[in-house]
């Protein structure tokens, strides 16, 4: 059996209160997927946030990897739109996620630190505020995750393996004030091996260029959403 899903919505904090705790599914079986599907989509978003967040996690080769591909399938038949993430980052010692007294579920509770995980990708996205909420201004949302990028960003530029063969992006998803080509103009930057430095593009790139780029960095040339015909960012490269 897999924890297949602890549902938020963009923005919300995993707090211990009852009226925060997620949506736990227990799947035993593949052929449950669309009902798991239906229960993600049927999950309200909160107002002033733009997405759901879903966790998954399982027993070392039980499938999570496959089970996650099948269920984004799902949900995108369904019309919404998916993205992945891995998240072994958030892995807890083995001291913690083993344990000899009811070991699956001691597993399926204690295997990751999905809490951490949720605040970090959820606040510090300058999109919420620092307590998750949207009742704050856009200085104190930036304030907020350039604190989070300060503290956390500069241990990976230093890590020798990212110096090797690294790549970090930075960007947002759409402008503040501007709808022009679907979400306005923003700042996106590059950093890692063999990017120009200090250098500034001239050409005009969209989300499905910056697919395009991660997944050929990432070695994978099976690129969804046809983000492949998208305009290639190998300027920024020496």
């Amino acid at each position: 059996m897999l924890k297949v899903a602890e549902c938020y919505t963009s923005g919300q904090r995993a707090l211990p209160d009852a009226a925060s705790r997620p949506i736990l599914i227990m799947m035993a079986r593949t052929s449950e997927l669309e009902d798991v599907t239906r229960v993600i989509l049927s999950t309200p978003i909160r107002n002033g946030h733009k997405a759901r967040l879903i966790a998954m996690s399982g027993i070392d080769s039980s499938g999570k990897g496959y089970v996650a591909s099948r269920l984004s399938q799902h949900l995108s038949s369904e019309g919404a739109r998916v993205a992945l993430i891995g998240i072994d980052g958030w892995l807890n010692l083995p001291s913690v996620r083993f344990s000899v007294n009811d070991t699956g579920r001691h597993f399926y509770e204690n295997a990751f630190r999905f809490a951490e995980m949720f605040s970090q990708f959820a606040v510090h996205n300058a999109h919420d505020c620092p307590d998750g909420g949207s009742n704050c201004d856009v200085a104190t949302r930036l304030a907020a995750a350039d604190t989070w990028l300060s503290s956390n960003i500069a241990p990976l530029l230093a890590n020798p393996e990212f110096q090797q063969s690294g790549l970090f992006i930075l960007t947002t998803d759409e402008s503040r004030n501007s709808l022009e080509n679907g979400g306005g103009k923003v700042t996106t930057v590059l950093v890692g091996t063999g990017v120009k430095a200090s250098y500034q593009g001239t050409n005009s790139y969209d989300h499905r260029s910056l697919l395009d780029l991660s997944m050929k960095a990432l070695g994978l040339m099976n690129i969804p959403n046809q983000a492949d015909l998208a305009n290639e960012m190998t300027e920024f490269y020496q």
